[in-house]
């Protein structure tokens, strides 16, 4: 699986996603920091690359219906339970295939994560 992660991710969350065996691609790295969040998916969706963020406003299926991306996850996550989140994000990743995860919406905390855009939610 391959993700573009938005430049509000930590890099905890990045060097984790790496280790665990994903191909991870940073806002950052190709030049996409500061841009729209718009340009920033849109760039996922040409590259064919699921996207991860913690921006909450991607969570907004009226301006970001699902269906037309490889996948948003976004997570809900703080200094203080990035452990549990990530665990929660290992074990969804794990039971979620790329294809599965095309026209997603993921929205992943610390006790669960929820599918948006499957017939039923996961929790």
């Amino acid at each position: 699986m391959k993700i573009l992660a938005d430049e509000c991710v930590y890099q905890l969350t990045v060097n984790l996603l790496r280790k665990w065996g994903y191909t991870v691609i940073t806002a950052q790295e190709v030049g996409l920091a500061g841009c729209s969040n718009g340009e920033v998916l849109r760039y996922a969706q040409h590259h064919q690359l699921a996207f991860l963020t913690r921006d909450k406003d991607f969570t907004d299926i009226r301006i970001y219906q699902p269906s037309d991306y490889h996948g948003i996850v976004v997570l809900k996550i703080t200094p203080s339970n990035q452990g549990d989140v990530h665990h929660i994000l290992r074990e969804c990743l794990q039971i979620l295939s790329f294809e599965q995860l095309h026209g997603t919406l993921v929205i992943v905390d610390r006790k669960k994560y929820r599918i948006i855009g499957l017939s039923e939610d996961s929790e």
